[in-house]
């Protein structure tokens, strides 16, 4: 650096050109930039343009608010901008608000807004509560605290440190999205015609295994149905969904096609055939979500008996920390959509239904697409878990749990592996499990070490001594319902026999009496058959049937007559 001294009279413009005689194109000082170093503006400099009716340092006091909001998950919407700027100009003098249409600002200001400060509307990405909740530096630095232990202690390489997770694809939802197509606004909207998806083909689940070298152990699909399908195409061949499976695939059926606790254990068993070899030399590592399938006494058993390490990861954070949802189960579901997109566009399917088989097929050529080498790296490097790094997440990452902290904790993370010791045992091996039987995973658990088993061991026998005195209890209860309605029954079959009795009696007695009566009406006929009163009676009747019509008609108008 060369010192310069101004000879008195010159001035600074002249000083600076003379000082810069020497100096390269990109070394030289001007004036201007001396000027401005020297002497700083109090206020940041206007953005280039048409003049704005809000100054530049509110307009930057307003930004600073939005990316706040932003930052703790409470993000800013247009019209919410829009009435934030009202009630600031709601306060202005008269002066200053006359200069606002309707006391406002318009659409076209918050577009022009966001653009001078490189802000754009976007659609919001939802967090629910649950997960913004969990993450928070303290959970994330027991996270990796563990999982550093875990590593280190059981000395994990990558080709022994896998992921396992399982993801739906609802083909229903896929043939009824909306893909970005080319148009024609002379033509108008753009309509596509729907497509009839079978009800063996709604909704598949695919089960994934990825290890941290890149590699991808036979996935496993769940198909809808109770039973296996099969079709005969011509010339006599049989052809099932498996065909079009990726090979070495295990498929299951199941309604509604989920995974559950009997095909969990059916994956473990592949797992473990698949590791036999790895596992002579060491012990490999698990790591998946804390679902109850995943979790299951069965299945953590069968693991620990075969020397492999379980990780369960922190209870609503796989969006962050699981490798398959970071890197891959995104892309496989993107090219799946556009499969799917294309099929529905093709006019040569027009009249064609959408079946497994085309289910099957265009899922496994997303999922060998999507499940590659370099997709499988890159997720376990974003997620921090190999190599192990937890400055992967930021403050930002942290910023939606800012809210819900109650107080400040310090870095989390320092010297992670040798910070969770007591007593000389690693919190590692003391994963807490709540009174129901289930593990605390809210920052991740080491889940087959004898204690975690031992816990869990007793609270299943519990769960199931519970079960089996509820079980009797119920029995007990029906056995006594079964009585009280079998008592009932029979009270109410004795009462109404007797109900019928009484009937029966009364029945009788009325019959009897109008046998009586009809004897008393015989018996008065018989007196009377003979006497004068009676042949005269009968002779009447037959001189009255023997009249003609007219004749009766006649007497019996003199006979009203005479009256």
């Amino acid at each position: 650096m060369s010192i310069y001294r101004r000879t008195p009279g010159t001035s600074m413009r002249e000083a600076m050109r003379q000082a810069n005689i020497d100096e390269g194109k990109h070394t030289r000082v001007t004036f201007g930039a001396l000027q401005r170093a020297l002497h700083p503006p109090s206020e940041p400099p206007a953005p280039a343009g048409r003049r704005t009716l809000i100054d530049a340092t509110n307009e930057l006091k307003l930004k600073e608010a939005i990316l706040f909001y932003q930052g703790r998950g409470f993000n800013i919407t247009k019209e919410h901008l829009r009435e934030a700027v009202g009630g600031i100009i709601a306060d202005l003098p008269e002066a200053e608000r006359a200069k606002w249409k309707h006391d406002r600002p318009s659409e076209a200001w918050a577009r022009a807004f966001c653009e001078r400060h490189n802000l754009r509307f976007m659609a919001e990405n939802r967090v629910d509560a649950a997960r913004a909740r969990a993450t928070t530096k303290e959970n994330y630095g027991k996270h990796f605290s563990v999982l550093s232990h875990l590593v280190k202690t059981h000395k994990i390489t990558p080709e022994r440190l896998s992921n396992w997770d399982e993801s739906g694809y609802s083909f229903e939802k896929m043939t009824a999205g909306k893909a970005k197509v080319i148009v024609c606004k002379e033509l108008g909207r753009a309509v596509t015609r729907g497509v009839n998806v079978g009800s063996d083909a709604e909704h598949i689940t695919l089960g994934a295994s990825i290890t941290a070298s890149g590699h991808a152990y036979p996935p496993i699909f769940v198909l809808p149905g109770t039973q296996a399908k099969y079709r005969v195409l011509e010339g006599g061949r049989v052809q099932t969904p498996d065909d079009y499976l990726p090979r070495g695939s295990l498929v299951y059926y199941r309604t509604p096609a989920g995974v559950d606790s009997d095909i969990m254990v059916d994956w473990t068993r592949s797992y473990l055939k698949e590791t036999e070899e790895l596992r002579r030399t060491g012990a490999t590592m698990i790591i998946f979500d804390g679902y109850a399938s995943h979790l299951s006494l069965r299945v953590l058993g069968m693991l620990r008996d075969g020397g492999v390490v379980v990780y369960a990861l922190p209870s609503h954070s796989s969006h962050f920390t699981q490798p398959l949802d970071v890197t891959v189960f995104g892309p496989l579901k993107e090219r799946a959509k556009q499969r799917v997109s294309t099929y529905v566009n093709n006019p040569a399917n027009a009249k064609s239904k959408f079946t497994v088989y085309t289910a099957c097929e265009f899922l496994s050529v997303a999922y060998n697409q999507a499940m590659t080498p370099g997709n499988i790296k890159a997720g376990f490097e974003k997620t921090g878990i190999h190599p192990l790094n937890p400055d992967v997440f930021t403050d930002k990452t942290f910023g939606v749990s800012a809210v819900y902290a109650e107080k400040d904790t310090s870095e989390p993370w320092a010297d992670v592996h040798k910070r969770f010791f007591k007593d000389g045992a690693s919190l590692a091996n003391s994963a807490p499990v709540t009174k129901t039987g289930t593990l605390d995973t809210t920052a991740g658990a080491h889940v087959t070490n004898a204690a975690v088993s031992a816990v869990l061991q007793r609270r299943y026998q519990e769960k199931k001594e519970k079960e089996a005195a509820s079980v009797a209890l119920a029995s007990e209860r029906v056995r006594k319902r079964g009585e009280r309605d079998d008592q009932r029954f029979t009270a109410s079959i004795n009462a109404a026999i007797k109900a019928g009795d009484r009937a029966v009696a009364e029945a009788v007695r009325v019959l009897a009496a109008a046998d009586r009566q009809a004897e008393r009406e015989a018996a008065r006929l018989a007196r009377l058959e003979g006497t004068p009163v009676q042949l005269a009676i009968r002779r009447r009747q037959r001189q009255r049937a023997a009249r003609p019509l007219a004749v009766r008609r006649r007497i019996a108008r003199e006979r009203r007559a005479s009256r």
